[in-house]
């Protein structure tokens, strides 16, 4: 047996673990005591193998013919893919194509996406699903930190003395990152978690305010304001660009004459604010909970403006978490309608959401999808069953059949991580490197070789790669982030950090935008659309994970003891919950400290996912989907 050093392929932590290899199959994993993981993984880095064998990998390229798909070889497939692209550029303009490129697969394939993209297709319009999930954060830390990914590594947590946690469940989502957490605590350091809802990582804290939805802008700026009225703030933060106008429009947010609209005591609010002023290396953690909600960028920089006031950036870190494995390095790699590589300007193409109202209006004609379950992620369903349908061609690379899969013209099988090299970036800017454990299962083939071989028969040139190495080269000269970086550096067992810079802060916009109000109606009710234990955004990949699908089979509405007392509900009743877009029936499960008003569903299941009852809105400035929060009715 062999073992073959790899990554994790879920969330953002860059986990390393061995694969077990026996005559050419995957048996297992072992453990690396080093790492960013430190040997640890959770329950789904323990049964990751299973996705490479299973067996509903899509086997063979597939072409839609009479109805139904027929099994074709790869070079009919690129022969015919050519041919419809090239008409479908030459007949309407390379801008009635778009690409969505993968949050989950290589640097390599990704850096390759967006230059097929924008050199072959010679579009614009790439997009990939940080545009769901941290949009705002890219918009709020690229344009003021300049790189908008975390700005310190995972083990100075360890070192904080205190951890603001904002809109995020780490206990739940991202397991092995609380071991550092716990460490930190078990230092002295206080552990503080803003959420709606009680998690396990609110159950791990030490304050938690239990913050109505979408008034975390209010909550930050309260903040700022007490530290500000104690004089508190740190000297470094005065001799930032637009600091002072947001600490003098923090002057009304008094805790006093906010705590009614944020649902937390003025008293909390202050005690809260002083202890992360008073801190020594203040670490604050944020995710989809305040990146995903409505008034996300107003959130995110008031966040901004507290931890520069509170020396986050020169003492501490600020961290955002994401749910897919390669999410950062597909953003480094251009893989962005506003930049290209290294956050570069360019063109500006058109977003996901976009690429979606244009298609729905007839305009988009081709559109490319890889490794994204994009029916099953964004709001009203059948809005955007429609909207592809519309299309001249949809092509879908993947690993498994999904609910876009079965909408395409054409489905290609591209490698897991486990059959073939190249590198991830995690969320502290780790670049390492994954090794080929395994051939790939049938006919799949690693996407930046099938989009080169592509690329070539198209007539482009500059795609003779002769293997991911030679693609990692031409990455490290095109982003200056990775240009010091080199391919034994990345192969050692924690691999290389890019370069970061961090900058100055601009003024706060948009804070007078208002939360909507809960109807007042005892079956009206704020749910939360988010991430559960053991699963992954649409899961895809974890509902086949053995484990996953056996602790959290099916979906479920968790409600307040009050709420469910109200409405005479004990767990498992069945009931219907009612949307601006339809209606499902699901379980419930009974929150004993749930928030009165506030309700969760997990977006892991399409069949019953929360999202497709929601409206297809779009923030004006971010064009994400605002799919967080949204009314609901509740009955049996």
């Amino acid at each position: 047996m062999d073992s073959v050093r790899s990554i994790c392929p879920f969330c953002c932590l860059g986990c390393n673990l061995q694969l077990i290899v026996d005559k050419g199959a995957i048996v297992g994993i072992e453990y690396l005591s080093e790492g960013p993981n430190e040997g640890a993984l959770c329950t789904r880095g323990n049964t990751s193998y299973e996705i490479a064998q299973h067996p509903d990998r899509l086997a063979t390229p597939l072409i839609r013919s009479d109805g139904g798909f027929k099994e074709v070889s790869w070079s009919d497939a690129l022969k015919f893919l050519s041919e419809k692209l090239l008409k479908i550029k030459s007949e309407h303009g390379p801008r009635s194509i778009g690409v969505i490129a993968s949050a989950r697969t290589s640097n390599e394939d990704c850096y390759v996406t967006q230059k097929f993209a924008r050199t072959v297709l010679e579009t614009p319009n790439i997009d990939n699903p940080a545009r769901l999930t941290h949009a705002a954060t890219l918009s709020s830390l690229a344009k003021n930190l300049k790189y908008p990914w975390a700005t310190c590594t995972l083990d100075l947590i360890e070192e904080t003395d205190f951890i603001l946690i904002a809109g995020a469940n780490p206990f739940e989502v991202n397991p092995v990152l609380t071991r550092r957490i716990l460490r930190a605590r078990d230092g002295g350091a206080i552990i503080v978690v803003v959420d709606p809802r009680r998690t396990k990582t609110t159950w791990k804290s030490d304050l938690h305010l239990q913050v109505k939805p979408e008034s975390d802008p209010e909550l930050f700026l309260s903040m700022l304001n007490v530290i500000s009225s104690s004089k508190l703030i740190k000297d470094e933060a005065w001799k930032v660009e637009g600091f002072q106008e947001t600490v003098k429009l923090a002057e009304e947010y008094i805790p006093e004459n906010v705590e009614a609209k944020v649902g937390i005591s003025s008293k909390l609010i202050r005690e809260t604010a002083l202890r992360l002023a008073l801190s020594k290396r203040p670490i604050i953690i944020f995710s989809h909970g305040l990146t995903q909600q409505r008034r996300a960028l107003a959130a995110l920089r008031a966040l901004v403006v507290l931890s520069r006031a509170v020396g986050v950036f020169s003492n501490g870190g600020l961290i955002p978490l994401t749910d897919q494995n390669n999410m950062q390095g597909s953003c480094d790699m251009g893989c962005l309608a506003e930049y290209g590589p290294g956050y570069t300007l360019v063109e500006k193409g058109l977003t996901i959401t976009e690429m979606i109202e244009t298609a729905a209006k007839g305009d988009l004609k081709a559109l490319i999808v890889i490794g994204f379950n994009l029916v099953a992620s964004l709001p009203d369903r059948r809005f955007i069953e429609d909207a592809l349908r519309r299309l001249d061609l949809l092509v879908v690379m993947d690993l498994f059949p999904t609910d876009t899969t079965k909408l395409a013209h054409v489905v290609l099988p591209i490698c897991s991580w486990a059959e073939y090299d190249g590198t991830y970036t995690n969320i502290e800017g780790r670049v390492q490197r994954s090794f080929k454990a395994i051939e790939p299962l049938n006919e799949a083939k690693p996407l930046w070789l099938i989009l080169s071989e592509l690329a070539r028969i198209m007539g482009a040139k500059g795609f003779n790669y002769s293997s991911w190495i030679d693609v990692f080269k031409e990455i490290t000269l095109t982003v200056d982030q990775y240009s010091k970086l080199t391919i034994e550096g990345v192969s050692v067992i924690g691999g290389q950090l890019v370069k970061k810079e961090i900058k100055g802060i601009t003024s706060l916009k948009e804070l007078k935008s208002e939360p909507e109000s809960p109807e007042e109606a005892s079956n009206k009710f704020v749910l939360i659309a988010g991430r559960g234990i053991h699963h992954l955004d649409t899961g895809d990949l974890t509902r086949r994970l053995s484990f996953a699908s056996k602790e959290v089979p099916e979906p479920y509405l968790e409600i307040s003891q009050e709420d469910a007392l109200e409405l005479n509900l004990k767990d498992g009743d069945v009931v219907e919950v009612k949307g601006p877009k339809g209606s499902l029936r699901v379980k419930v499960k009974v929150a004993p400290k749930g928030l009165r008003g506030v309700v969760f569903m997990p977006i892991h299941f399409p069949s019953c996912s929360p999202l497709s009852i929601a409206n297809f809105k779009v923030h004006e400035e971010t064009k994400a989907p605002l799919i967080k929060h949204f009314m609901v009715e509740i009955t049996r």
